[in-house]
Parts: C-alpha cells; structure tokens; sequence
C-alpha cells in the first residue's frame, strides 16, 4: 500500500470502546465492541468485506456486521466514505465529541483500488473568498487518485510532463 501511517492514533482497547459506546447511548455488545476495536486499530477505511474478512463469520455473521457499522455511523462514531468506485468505506471519526468532522485526504491507487488515509498536513486550505463556505472551512473532501508505490513496479519518480 502506498503512503500510511504505521498505527492508529486511537484507543482501541476493550475499555475505551465500551466506554465510546455508552458514551453516545449504544449498548456495548460484544458485535460492537469488536467493530469499533478494528476500526480504531486501522489506519485506512475499511469495507464491509474487509470487516467481514478480518473478523471472520465464526461469531457474527454478514448482516450483524453491517447492522454494527450502520448504528456505529448513525452515532458518530465511524464515518461512511463513498470514494467514487461504489462501494462504502468506513473510518473512525476523528473526533467523536464534534459534530462537524474535519475531513482528511485519501489516496486512491487507480490500479489495485487500494485506499489509504493521507495526512492532513498534506494538503493545506488556501481557498479563495469565493469558494464554497465548506472548502473555506476545511470541511470538503479530498480525494487523490494515482498509482500506489506496490503497484508502481519500478522506482523511477513520474515525471510532471
């Protein structure tokens, strides 16, 4: 995968989920807890699929995991990112206590489909008077589409033309 942090930032132990979870009125079922946990231990968005496949189906089956990522969206917990190839990603909040999240870029590599988050310092907000009050603000999205570094087979920079 191409640019990543090494590790999430964020509380990702047992306690720290429940207490998450209570916090925004959830019942802290085991389903739950172990949604939030992988989440917050990942530093990329996460599909459906990828929850599916890292939590198997021996505990919980398709439709309980989706059910967890919607009610952990619905309470602001994780945010669902639609990245223009049809499918649902879901990431941590950044902060869970905001209502309006500040969003961070994410790389697309347009060969494998692999999404990794960007840091926010990637991108600085330098938006003139007349953009849209939200780009002003820092509240749109931003979304870099490329080739990742394991897809590009050899080390040569790409050059700007």
């Amino acid at each position: 995968m191409g640019v990543q942090p090494t590790k999430s930032r964020f509380p990702s132990d047992v306690a720290s989920c429940r207490r998450a979870l209570r916090d925004v009125g959830l019942r802290a079922t085991p389903a739950r807890i172990a949604v939030l946990q992988l989440i917050r231990q990942e530093v990329r968005p996460l599909s459906h699929a990828d929850v599916c496949d890292a939590l198997g189906e021996t505990q919980w089956n398709r439709s309980t995991l989706w059910r967890n990522l919607c009610d952990l969206e619905t309470a602001g917990l994780v945010q669902r990112k639609a990245l223009g190839d049809r499918l649902f990603r879901f990431e941590h909040t950044r902060d869970e206590a905001a209502d309006d999240h500040h969003a961070h870029p994410h790389f697309i590599c347009v060969s494998c489909g692999d999404v990794s988050c960007l840091p926010e310092e990637t991108f600085q907000w330098n938006a003139p008077r007349i953009a849209p009050r939200s780009v002003r603000q820092g509240h749109a999205e931003v979304e870099v589409r490329g080739v990742c570094d394991d897809c590009n087979e050899d080390d040569t920079p790409i050059s700007s033309g």
